[in-house]
């Protein structure tokens, strides 16, 4: 009896002090109002689920602790007590423990990867599919065997008849085309290759790639010989269409030049007459050692080079003309002569006394001749150049 009371007391008060509250609050609710009588069935209320949740917490305890009365004291209970309570019938409910829950199987099954088995299946596939692409490579496989001796061009090349560039070119090895080697020369610095139709031709080893084993090819036997190197011309000098010394130029000397000098309008002649003889070469150096000869009395010679490079002077007397007698090297050679080279004033174009500042226009040059302006003292240049 000790163990109803402790366990089931407390709930037990709570309950008649509810109704305690109740019963009085209905005694004094019919003399209130009606606002009144509803406080009083709240409140009654209150108290009432407070006796219940008390008591279901009562009860919770009791299993919690396994100190639920049996069965056959809850009977006694019933047949000592007077007045049964209804707490009785819902204490007969539990009989049975809550099922023990069991993750385990369930975690088996959600280990296994069902997913891992196919991959594994697809790495044969993986494994299978270079197969074909190994078969395919001896296609690719150049024509030339392997371990044959042979010459690949990185470049357009010549190919010749022969071992040297005395022989003509005959082909050409296009970049990136492969030809066989056949033979060297002695030297080894020139392959022969096997060349379209069964030609053989030649190409220098310095301008191709060489591939295999070259060390074991052979000389070439029955080399032609080189094509012979053609014989030069024998280079003669043009024979000259003319002279070997044509007359270039002749050049009156001007008054002043000449010694000449002007006193206002009056003009004083100077005293020069000299003939100034230039030689030079076809590409207008001047000459030292040729002989120019006068072809009128004295019939003198003058070599150039005594009065300055490539010139000889004669002095004149009233007309004279010169010539070209021997080269520098002694030979005698043709020439033209100078025409016109004169100090008679009467004898000279009226065009070269105006140039030569001799007198203004011809009416003042027609005057100066018949006075004989300057007779006797003219001076001249003649040059001669050497055809060859």
């Amino acid at each position: 009896m000790s163990f109803e009371l402790s366990t089931l007391g407390i709930p037990l008060v709570a309950v008649g002090i509810a109704a305690v509250i109740g019963i009085v609050l209905a005694l004094a609710a019919p003399q209130a109002g009606p606002h009144i009588r509803k406080r009083a069935r709240s409140v009654a209320l209150v108290f009432a689920v407070i006796a219940v949740v008390a008591l279901t917490g009562s009860y919770a305890a009791s299993r919690a602790q396994g100190q639920l009365p049996h069965r056959s004291i809850l009977a006694q209970r019933d047949s000592s007590t007077a007045t049964p309570t209804p707490r009785l019938i819902i204490l007969e409910t539990p009989a049975l423990p809550p099922p023990s829950p069991a993750p385990a199987p369930t975690a088996t099954f959600t280990v296994a990867p069902p997913t891992a088995t196919p991959t594994g299946t697809s790495s044969p596939t993986a494994t299978v599919t270079p197969s074909p692409t190994a078969t395919a490579s001896p296609t690719i496989t150049p024509t030339s065997t392997p371990d044959k001796p042979r010459v690949v061009a990185g470049a357009n090349v010549n190919l010749r008849s022969g071992p040297g560039l005395a022989y003509p070119v005959v082909a050409t090895l296009r970049a990136g085309q492969e030809a066989d080697i056949l033979a060297r020369n002695a030297a080894g610095d020139w392959w022969q290759l096997a060349w379209t139709g069964g030609k053989l031709v030649w190409v220098a080893a310095a301008v191709v790639r060489s591939l295999g084993p070259v060390n074991t090819v052979a000389l070439a036997e029955n080399i032609p010989p080189p094509p012979p190197t053609p014989t030069p011309r024998p280079t003669t000098p043009p024979t000259p269409s003319g002279p070997d010394f044509k007359l270039v130029s002749v050049r009156l000397w001007d008054a002043i030049e000449n010694g000449g000098s002007f006193n206002g309008p009056v003009f004083n002649c100077g005293f020069g007459r000299v003939l100034r003889v230039f030689v030079i070469d076809a590409a207008g150096n001047r000459l030292n050692g040729v002989t120019v000869k006068s072809a009128t009395i004295p019939y003198e010679e003058e070599v150039t080079g005594g009065k300055g490079p490539g010139l000889a002077e004669f002095v004149l007397g009233e007309a004279k003309e010169v010539y070209i007698l021997r080269d520098a090297d002694g030979r005698e050679v043709t020439s033209d002569r100078s025409r016109g080279v004169t100090t008679m004033v009467y004898d000279m174009p009226v065009e070269l006394l105006i140039n030569g500042g001799y007198c203004k226009d011809a009416t003042d040059c027609a005057s100066f001749v018949a006075q004989c302006g300057c007779c006797h003292h003219y001076s001249w240049d003649v040059t001669f150049q050497r055809a060859y």
